[in-house]
């Protein structure tokens, strides 16, 4: 993996080098100064917490991610630096724990969390089509699991008292890796493209709690087993970007 990363720094830069080469000097040029993006997303765990995530879907997990990232300077001065944040979920499991005579089904669902602050460089100046970049992020992961009622169509048309939510585990750790990818854009000041980016995120080893343990004594009680793992994880994400293209004062003479 860490050759894999190191080849595709390297692939970005050298496009970066020669997309600056090629910058026509000039009073203003078009640039990019605010990204919004919205993918979907699929998680490779690593050999540890794939183990831990012991799916039907090859130990996967499925879900989206968002982020922003503006110029630090807005359209004052050209900067190959964006400053921003990400976010990403996914799921990675659902439980089902069969009803009893004092109690009802229940439902378990494993996900995880992730909120990173998000350093992104790219090419300064703005060219139609395929633009690369190369991110940077640092933040928390949140391994979050939830059990509820599994509530039929019966309990929703009757609307039981019964409580949704009765049981929520957070386990939080650290949260870091590098992204490379690219996105389309246009000459229109705002585009919405396609984005694609590949992500390697290390992670902490965190406490989470184990698949299929949940237990409910009569009176309601929940119990469950935790243990802990590694959750680095590898990450292709594909989806929709907006670009706000401006007219940003040259600093090339």
């Amino acid at each position: 993996m860490s050759k894999m990363s190191c080849t595709a720094s390297a692939f970005i830069c050298l496009v970066m080098i020669n997309s600056n080469v090629y910058a026509q000097p000039a009073d203003s040029v078009a640039s990019e100064t605010l990204h919004f993006y919205v993918t979907g997303q699929v998680a490779l765990p690593s050999e540890e917490f794939r183990k831990v995530i012991n799916n039907s879907i090859d130990n996967l997990g499925v879900g989206v991610s968002a982020g922003l990232v503006l110029s630090p300077f807005g359209a004052k001065s050209l900067s190959p630096l964006l400053l921003g944040i990400d976010f990403g979920y996914f799921n990675y499991g659902v439980d089902k724990t069969p009803g009893t005579a004092t109690f009802p089904a229940l439902k378990t669902t494993y996900n995880v969390i992730t909120w990173n602050g998000q350093l992104r460089l790219r090419p300064t100046h703005h060219h139609t089509g395929f633009t690369p970049f190369l991110d940077g992020l640092l933040g928390i992961k949140i391994l979050n699991t939830i059990t509820k009622i599994d509530k039929d169509l019966s309990n929703v048309i009757l609307n039981t008292n019964q409580p949704e939510v009765l049981n929520r585990v957070n386990n939080t750790g650290l949260n870091y890796g590098i992204g490379a990818g690219f996105y389309i854009n246009s000459k229109k000041a705002d585009f919405v493209g396609f984005t694609l980016r590949l992500l390697y995120m290390w992670g902490d080893d965190i406490k989470y709690v184990v698949r299929n343990s949940i237990v409910v004594d009569s009176n309601g009680f929940i119990t469950y087993q935790t243990s802990t793992a590694n959750t680095s994880t590898f990450m292709l994400q594909l989806g929709f970007n907006v670009s706000n293209i401006r007219n940003v004062k040259s600093q090339i003479q």
